[in-house]
Formats: C-alpha cells, structure tokens, sequence
C-alpha cells in the first residue's frame, strides 16, 4: 500500500507523499532479495553445469537471465520464458517472479484530480498490452488532430468522412512499448483478455477489438502530419 494523500497530521516516513518514490523503493528491496537466491542457486548448480550436465546448464543459462534483470532492478515477472522454462523457474520461488498489486490510499475525495494516482501506471512500469496486444491501435497526436480539423474547414472541397489518425500504423503491444520507451519504463503487467471481459462485458470490445485505419484522404488532399510517427509523438509530450 501506498500513500496518495496530502495530510499535515499524518507524517510520511520519508518526509513528501510520492508513491512513485515508495514503490521503487519497494520493487528495489525485493529484487535485492530476489538476487541474493539467484547467486546461491547460482553458485550451486554452476559446478554440475560445468560437467556437463544438460539439465544443469539450462538452469544456469535461466538463472543468469534473471541474475541480468535483477541487477537492473527489473522482476523477474518482465522476462519471457517459455512453458518448458516456467517450472524451473519456478522451483525457486522468487518474489519478484509473482503477481504484484499494489494499492493507493487516497482520501474520502482522493480518486478524482489525484496527481498521484494520475503518474502511477506507466512512470512505474506497470502498464501493459490490452489482451494479445495484436490489435491494431489508430492514434493522432492533438497538434495534428487540430490542424487536420483546420485544414479540412479552409478547403471547401473537401467533403466525406476523413480518418483522423496518424499514418503510422501500431498495434497495441506496440503502442504500449513506445509509451514505455518514451517514460523510460517497462512495461510488464498486461491485462488479460478474459479480465477485461469480465470487468467490462461487451464493453470490452473497444478494448480488445482495433481497426487498421490509415489517413488516405487527409494524405490525398494534402495535409501534412507534423507527427506521422509514434515515437516522435510520445517524444514531444514527456
């Protein structure tokens, strides 16, 4: 639990509310953890790797690929394995490996115009692609967006419907790692399809569903987007 509320009467251990700060520190100490178990197992199963040992040498490859992650203070829960993978992971019970959920406790009036709560998903990594993450995700950044509205009310011979989106086509895994890349974040807690399903019913169509639309018109009739790309919009916003 984390604190997202100003008090005057309620005195934060480090001396300002900033919940970014406390779960870092929190993420920090359980990777430290976290490493300490990979360097004994490390160290154990590294002499029967060098007889051999197949088995052996996977683990240890598994190991210094969670040993590389820790060390850059990123759990073990962000890097892909395989289903073969999993179980010897596994074995070890590491903390960082786990689901994590951490909670903001925020006033009786906290959830809305809370800049706390507004910083936390992404500036801590725990964003994610929405299901799959494949598919397709239309953006426009806002100064193209208006100029694109401008353009088309001063060229009268215009008509119809024009896609507002950039022509820099993304599908939502995409999406959700240039943002992480532009926060200088991971990304590495994705929501399940079937979690948006049930939270959100039908509803969860917008979500997981996408349309591979592309500015044709906008691009014909001469428009010209200041940010075609996604990586040079998310630049000029962070």
């Amino acid at each position: 639990m984390v604190r997202c509320f100003e008090d005057d009467n309620v005195i934060h251990v480090a001396g300002k509310v900033d919940p970014i700060s406390d779960i870092e520190v929190i993420q920090t100490e359980l990777c430290l953890a976290d490493l300490a178990t990979v360097e004994k197992a490390l160290h154990r199963h590294t002499k029967t790797a060098r007889s051999g040992d197949k088995d052996a040498i996977k683990l240890v490859a598994l190991l210094e690929q969670c040993q590389a992650a820790l060390n850059e203070n990123t759990p073990v829960r962000a890097l892909q394995f395989s289903k073969e993978e999993l179980p010897l992971v596994k074995q070890f019970s590491l903390i960082t490996a786990k689901p994590a959920m951490f909670v903001a406790n925020v006033a009786e009036d906290g959830f809305e115009n809370n800049p706390f709560l507004d910083r936390l998903p992404f500036s801590l990594g725990l964003g994610g692609r929405l299901g799959s993450g494949q598919q397709w995700m239309p953006w426009i950044a806002l100064q193209d967006e208006v100029a694109l509205i401008d353009f088309l009310l001063h060229h009268t011979e215009c008509s119809g419907v024009f896609n507002a989106c950039a022509p820099g086509r993304v599908r939502n895994a995409e999406f959700t790692q240039a943002l992480a890349h532009a926060l200088h974040r991971p990304a590495i807690l994705p929501a399940p399809a079937w979690a948006l399903r049930l939270a959100l019913g039908e509803m969860s169509v917008l979500l997981l569903g996408g349309q591979r639309l592309q500015p044709r018109r906008a691009l014909e009739a001469g428009f010209v987007f200041r940010y075609p790309e996604l990586g040079a919009a998310l630049a000029q916003l962070v």
